[in-house]
């Protein structure tokens, strides 16, 4: 079908710079899309790149947008999906194609993410008293000692209350990566979360498996081609998986259903709620997710009308349906 493309720029900020390993990140830049087609339906889709993942750029994103014309036909390639992954998210959830799909959840579990830093030592607190027992937290951004100080003070706090998930980023070397390994000899975590940089896949794995410490990919299987390589070679790990970052949400639905003992994690990337509900609708499709989303990013965007209100512990498939997109769109 043939439909009218239409698309608008957007910028949103962070209430607090986010401390990622090598990178900080203030302001969370993207693209709306906006599909009508023949008929008069009107869809609504985001093209939101993760800056530091292996995918295309906005400004990418936008020059591909621009040679695709003014019409854009959903039977016709959106793009070399391992070029341009967030583009293909985008339009093909704006032409529709997930629509009239029913959620077999009627609610997800959320984990709660908390500040880099020593921050975290308090921020979880007040996720506990607010019901969450899955959290994230990323290392890798202060020196060692002091995360490995700060990590403890949060596991005596969760014990017996709820997991720990580390981030990485892949923002550790080696000797880092064993050094955290050993420390948690003593404190159960759920997993490490990218410990080393995209390539080092059987390095990171390798060394976590010596420490009985279980890793999950990230950054290393945004694309789609990449998450069905690696889950073959590593089919013990853990695959966290950004559908707005992996390319075309059908092909990623198909590898769903193909693979369903492969342990997976989904997670959004700081979207709008036009993206968010996207990649919240595919997670409620999915069978077997049955573990904590990484969904918590909502609470560290600044109240500016594009996002959700708030996210809890669990979040509804209901919450979700409402969202007046054309509103949002006309302030954009």
């Amino acid at each position: 079908m043939r439909h009218k493309l239409e698309w608008r720029r957007y910028s949103r900020r962070f209430i607090k710079t986010l401390a990622v390993s090598g990178y900080d990140w203030a302001t969370r830049e993207g693209i709306i899309v906006k599909l009508t087609s023949e008929d008069g339906r009107i869809g609504f889709g985001e093209i939101a790149p993760v800056p530091w993942f292996p995918v295309e750029s906005l400004e990418a994103a936008e020059r591909r947008l621009a040679g695709l014309g003014e019409y854009w036909e959903d039977t016709k390639e959106v793009a070399d999906n391992s070029d341009f992954p967030c583009t293909s998210f985008g339009l093909r959830c704006a032409s529709g194609w997930l629509n009239g799909f029913q959620p077999v959840h009627e609610q997800l579990h959320i984990a709660g993410l908390l500040p880099a830093g020593k921050e975290a030592v308090k921020r979880v607190e007040g996720l506990l008293d607010e019901g969450f027992s899955t959290f994230k937290w990323k290392i890798g951004v202060d020196d060692r000692e002091s995360e490995w100080r700060w990590a403890e003070q949060i596991f005596r706090l969760i014990h017996g209350r709820g997991v720990l998930r580390l981030d990485a980023n892949g923002g550790l070397s080696s000797e880092d990566f064993e050094g955290w390994c050993r420390f948690l000899g003593e404190f159960p975590v759920e997993f490490v979360e990218q410990p080393l940089p995209v390539g080092k896949e059987r390095e990171a794995f390798d060394i976590g498996r010596n420490y009985s410490i279980s890793v999950a990919f990230d950054e290393s299987v945004c694309k789609l081609e990449s998450l069905e390589r690696l889950s073959q070679e590593f089919s013990d790990a853990v695959f966290v998986i950004k559908p707005s970052q992996t390319g075309d949400p059908l092909r990623l639905s198909r590898w769903v259903v193909e693979h369903p003992l492969i342990r997976r994690i989904y997670s959004s990337a700081f979207e709008t709620c036009i993206g968010f509900s996207h990649v919240f609708h595919l997670a409620a499709l999915d069978t077997h997710a049955a573990e904590a989303c990484g969904f918590g990013g909502v609470a560290l965007m600044e109240n500016d009308g594009l996002g959700l209100a708030s996210s809890g512990p669990l979040l509804p498939t209901n919450s979700i349906q409402p969202i007046d997109f054309q509103t949002l769109w006309n302030q954009l």
